[in-house]
């Protein structure tokens, strides 16, 4: 967890704890006021974070990058993270409570939005919880998107003789290394992403998840990139992996392969069947 995001969180708690569990729509609109600053500053630190990188990056080849100029990001977009994570809206997210069942009066995991049991122990840290993981998402947004949209322009030019490259930009995600998933190891694999790739390939590269802490690098062709190496590793990987098969069945043996863990040994699960996966039949 990098300074930034410790920060980040701190200030998020902060703000949450003081408001309190909204339970109705105008006390989450108040939070979601409260909060939106806080994401728009860590936009900004994430944004220029990145186009520094992407300067020192191209610096090292040679080269010399005029990056895009920041997205704008809307106040909707803070109140939909606050109102899903509380359980309301078109898409609520509910939480696990223990509650006291009315007929055995025993204590039983359900899942319940958080708005409707306010003061219960354990409903404001896993509403603070989610809450920061989504607008964590959106601040560090605004870092990827600088080199996304970096990458679109393709201003990038030879330092010495002020001319462009003449090659293709485009960008790559790659693993940071601390909390990487199987869905972001398979994204990884399949490497740099061009303008005049197909629009499911500039999509899977635009996906990325609450807690995903992957960074997204320019890349010259013909040049050497931060992560390249563990690129070509994911992907040959990934072949071994998914060989002979298809569809979800290649999702699932590369989800098996890397969540293993062991080295240098590849894990296979049994193709499924109609009606039938891996585990079990597929109930209708």
């Amino acid at each position: 967890m990098d300074n930034r995001e410790k920060r980040m969180r701190r200030e998020i708690t902060a703000i949450v704890t003081d408001h309190g569990i909204p339970t109705d729509t105008d006390s989450a609109d108040a939070l979601a006021r409260r909060l939106h600053p806080v994401v728009e500053k860590y936009r900004g630190d994430y944004y220029r974070h990145e186009v520094t990188q992407m300067g020192n990056d191209m610096r090292a080849l040679g080269l010399e990058v005029a990056p895009a100029k920041q997205r704008n990001y809307p106040p909707h977009a803070t109140h939909d993270a606050v109102i899903r994570a509380i359980g309301m809206g078109e898409k609520p997210s509910n939480i696990e409570l223990e509650l006291v069942d009315d007929v055995t009066r025993a204590l039983i995991t359900q899942s319940v939005p958080a708005y409707v049991f306010p003061d219960h122990p354990g409903a404001m840290e896993k509403v603070i919880a989610r809450v920061s993981s989504t607008l964590l998402r959106h601040a560090r947004k605004a870092g990827r998107d600088a080199v996304s949209d970096t990458a679109k322009l393709g201003r990038v030019r030879d330092a010495a003789l002020k001319r462009p490259v003449g090659k293709r930009i485009g960008y790559a995600r790659v693993l940071s290394g601390k909390e990487n998933c199987a869905f972001c190891a398979m994204l990884a694999s399949r490497g740099p992403v061009y303008s005049e790739d197909t629009v499911t390939r500039r999509a899977d590269g635009r996906r990325y998840h609450d807690g995903c802490d992957c960074i997204a690098v320019l890349v010259v062709e013909g040049q050497p990139w931060p992560g390249q190496k563990e690129y070509e590793r994911l992907q040959e990987q990934w072949g071994t992996a998914t060989e002979d098969l298809s569809g979800s069945d290649m999702w699932e043996a590369w989800r098996l392969h890397y969540e293993s863990g062991i080295p240098d040994v590849t894990l296979r699960a049994p193709p499924a069947r109609p009606g039938v996966d891996a585990y079990g039949p597929v109930l209708p």
